[in-house]
């Protein structure tokens, strides 16, 4: 599982947040996203691998403006209850 947290320009309250992730959903396959307009980062859980080129692609339009990007592996958690 790839972690990949994108720092935007242009976050102004919780539904900029929701925007952007719909925006990604739309563009590429995510497992999970989450934003925070207060940290002004988007991140984005997903099996497939993306480069910094996908996601600029994804908010073409949206006028938010990626400032960076931070690629990760995410951490596994172990399930007891399943």
């Amino acid at each position: 599982m790839h972690k990949y947290i994108l720092h935007l320009d242009g976050l102004h309250c919780p539904s900029c947040g929701s925007c952007v992730a719909d925006k990604i959903r739309r563009h590429l396959k995510a497992s999970k996203i989450t934003s925070s307009y207060r940290k002004g980062e988007v991140v984005v859980f997903s099996s497939f691998e993306y480069e910094e080129g996908d996601f600029r692609k994804a908010l073409e339009g949206s006028g938010y403006v990626m400032v960076g990007l931070e690629k990760t592996q995410a951490k596994k958690f172990l399930c007891f209850w399943r």
